[in-house]
């Protein structure tokens, strides 16, 4: 009987390793956003606000069109190198990015009348906004 419970042990012992091997192990850490522990490391969202890490969200830009550099050459002599928003003259090549004049989530297209040149600062502060919009938040700054 001895023998026999052993073997029996042994199996069962084997059969937990197995199922323990299989089963995913879900860590939960802190939540960035609400502050509870019940973010999925192994999932990379947070099961009580959904909140997830920069990197593990599905970008809005994957389709988007990339502007060639000779579209931004242009931008820069059309505007005279001064920005859309604030009416700065650029002072870096790096720090002008295009921008849509009516955003793509409004009905706007990639055609080059729709495009233009702001700040990185600008463009920030317009988001999905129309450029009707960004005047308005920079006037009531006090930055135009």
């Amino acid at each position: 009987m001895d023998a026999v419970s052993s073997v029996t042990k042994a199996a069962i012992r084997q059969v937990d390793r197995e199922f323990s091997g299989n089963k995913k192990q879900t860590r939960l850490l802190r939540c960035f956003r609400c502050r509870k522990r019940t973010y999925d490391a192994a999932n990379k969202a947070c099961q009580t606000c959904g909140y997830q890490p920069a990197g593990t969200r599905p970008s809005a830009g994957n389709n988007r069109q990339l502007f060639s550099v000779k579209t931004k050459k242009q931008l820069w002599a059309k505007q005279k190198m001064i920005c859309g928003g604030c009416l700065d003259k650029f002072t870096q090549w790096m720090n002008m990015e295009i921008d849509h004049v009516t955003p793509l989530s409004r009905g706007g297209t990639d055609d080059f009348s729709n495009l233009q040149l702001l700040c990185k600062a600008c463009n920030r502060l317009k988001g999905t906004g129309t450029m009707e919009d960004l005047i308005f938040r920079l006037k009531k700054k006090g930055l135009r």
